[in-house]
């Protein structure tokens, strides 16, 4: 955890589009999508005017950073695409709130450009809730996987694998 590696952070403001850079490696003769991120898949293949670019690392080397699955990891457990939240349980909405659920909520308007931006500070938050109830396992609502939800998901994905 890159907490226990350095004495401290320093918290900047919010950004606009809250995701890292998008990598493309066009090192070979055809570009392979490294990590997703602030661009959508979609927008990326019309400017390379391409049908498909070979998804997440298909060369399987670590060539940039955020392509390790602890690189996104926060301490609690997180349970993805969890659609009915219970009143006890430690919720990351997505689209209108859920009366009486706590947690926070990525974008109540089901806006994935406001949920890229809320990700990171929202998990962080919650990790943080989760660690005062004990180790409260985080719920997360489905996201959809188009736009920037790729990117979304991708980071979701990876925050939930190690636990």
């Amino acid at each position: 955890k890159l907490s226990e590696r350095i004495d401290g952070i320093i918290l900047g403001a919010q950004c606009d589009l809250g995701l890292e850079s998008t990598i493309i490696d066009c090192s070979n003769n055809a570009c392979n999508l490294m990590r997703l991120g602030s661009i959508p898949l979609e927008e990326i293949k019309d400017f390379l005017n391409a049908k498909e670019i070979p998804g997440f690392n298909s060369e399987d080397i670590i060539k940039s950073p955020g392509q390790l699955l602890s690189h996104y990891s926060p301490d609690s457990k997180i349970l993805l695409n969890e659609n009915f939240p219970k009143s006890d349980d430690l919720y990351l909405g997505f689209g209108p709130h859920k009366e009486g659920i706590r947690g926070l909520n990525l974008s109540e308007t089901g806006n994935l450009r406001e949920a890229a931006r809320n990700l990171f500070s929202h998990l962080h938050q919650l990790d943080k809730t989760s660690k005062k109830l004990g180790g409260k396992t985080i719920k997360v609502a489905p996201i959809p996987n188009k736009g920037l939800g790729l990117s979304i998901n991708d980071r979701l994905d990876r925050a939930s694998r190690l636990k």
